[in-house]
Formats: C-alpha cells, sequence, structure tokens
C-alpha cells in the first residue's frame, strides 16, 4: 500500500492550482501572478494565505477575500484491490468581494477546478469522476458564501 498517496495527490493538486493563472488571479485578486520578473507577488506565496491544502479550519480566514480548500479522504472499495480517493475542495468568498469580471467568483473558480481536475490532473489508474457541486451553509462562513466540489479517483491499493 502506497502511505504516502494522500502526500502525492495533494502535490500535484497543488501544483495545478498555484499555475493556473485564472486561480491566481481569482483567488489572488489580481495581486499574484505565475511570471517572472514582475511587480507582482509569485504565487507561491498564495499557500497558506488564499489556498489551503487541508479542510476549512473555522477562524483561519482572517481578512476579507476569496479562499480555496481542499483535502483528501481515501478507503478501501468493494474489491480489495482498488482504493476510492475522494478529493474535496471548499471554495469561499466573503459577501463583498463576490464577482471576478462581471461573473461570480464561485462559479469562475468551480469551472476552472473542474477543468484542472478532468483534463489536466491525472490521477489514479482511470480518469477522475465528478461527484457534485454544492452550495456550502455554513453558520461559522455568515459573511461568506461558498461552495464544495468533490472528485472521486480510483487508484490500485497496492500502491
Amino acid at each position: 500500500m502506497n502511505d504516502n498517496l494522500i502526500e502525492d495527490y495533494r502535490t500535484v493538486i497543488t501544483n495545478h492550482l498555484l499555475t493556473s493563472n485564472l486561480i491566481v488571479d481569482v483567488v489572488g485578486d489580481g495581486k499574484y501572478s505565475n511570471k517572472e520578473n514582475t511587480d507582482l507577488i509569485p504565487s507561491e506565496q498564495l499557500l497558506w494565505e488564499k489556498i489551503f491544502p487541508a479542510q476549512y479550519i473555522p477562524y483561519t480566514v482572517q481578512e476579507t477575500g476569496t479562499y480555496l480548500f481542499y483535502d483528501i479522504e481515501e478507503s478501501v472499495s468493494q474489491i480489495n484491490s482498488y482504493l476510492s480517493v475522494n478529493i474535496i475542495f471548499w471554495v469561499i468568498t466573503h459577501k463583498d468581494s463576490i464577482k471576478y469580471n462581471n461573473k461570480l467568483k464561485l462559479d469562475v473558480l468551480s469551472r476552472e477546478i473542474k477543468n484542472i481536475m478532468n483534463k489536466n490532473c491525472n490521477l489514479g489508474i482511470s480518469k477522475n469522476n465528478f461527484v457534485s457541486n454544492t452550495l456550502l451553509n455554513d453558520q461559522l462562513l455568515s459573511e461568506y458564501t461558498g461552495r464544495a466540489l468533490v472528485f472521486n479517483v480510483t487508484d490500485f491499493n497496492d500502491k
């Protein structure tokens, strides 16, 4: 069994998120960039400031803005040879900062995450399966609105 599976997946996903110009622009409110030799802050600094490779922890959000959290669950499928891996993304944005180019940030980010997971982020032994895109209704997020996106990946149990 691959004890590093979650860490490996997390590394791949983090790299895809931080190299997406659209995610960097929307989450970073235009203050970050993937390009070198610029006056903007490098996109890597979004990690642990606006993009968290862990489930949302209440009160980690310290300022108004847009945030992306994600985490990974794994379980053995009914056929012991395979693992079922769920990847959950939580996208939240403050009610005063919901627009990006006259579109809702949540919609833009949800679409980009789906594009990354379905087209670019090859994990497991088959395609990544989109499971759901649901609204977050959390009392702790009273000033925020959000979405939860879930993907499922199948991998070998003995990797």
